[in-house]
């Protein structure tokens, strides 16, 4: 199938760059240079994330619950980049397959 193929690609490659972004260069960028001004790449990532948040929870009309927890999504965003970059770096870097699901309970 190969347009499942490429979206599963395209998918991946959007998240490793976009969680290396998140996690790695902006910071580094920011340190690197000695310029606060890098890490405005946090605030400009806001509106990707309030954007779909406003638009599934409008029509439920569930707005100000979504606007009062928006500050988890934040958070979690970076949990999930992190949980993927650590991923990425066992399955692809270091060869650990991940081939066995353990359920937590």
């Amino acid at each position: 199938m190969p347009y499942l193929r490429s979206a599963v690609a395209v998918a991946t490659w959007d998240a490793v760059f976009a969680s290396t972004v998140y996690l790695l260069i902006v910071p580094l960028l920011a340190i690197m240079f000695q310029n606060p001004w890098f890490l405005l790449g946090y605030i400009i990532d806001v509106p990707a994330l309030l954007i779909p948040v406003v638009a599934g929870a409008a029509p439920r009309g569930e707005l100000g619950r979504a606007l009062l927890s928006f500050p988890s999504f934040l958070v979690l965003r970076a949990v999930n980049a992190l949980f993927f970059v650590e991923a990425v770096w066992s399955e692809w870097i270091l060869g650990r397959r991940f081939a066995t699901y353990e359920k937590g309970h």
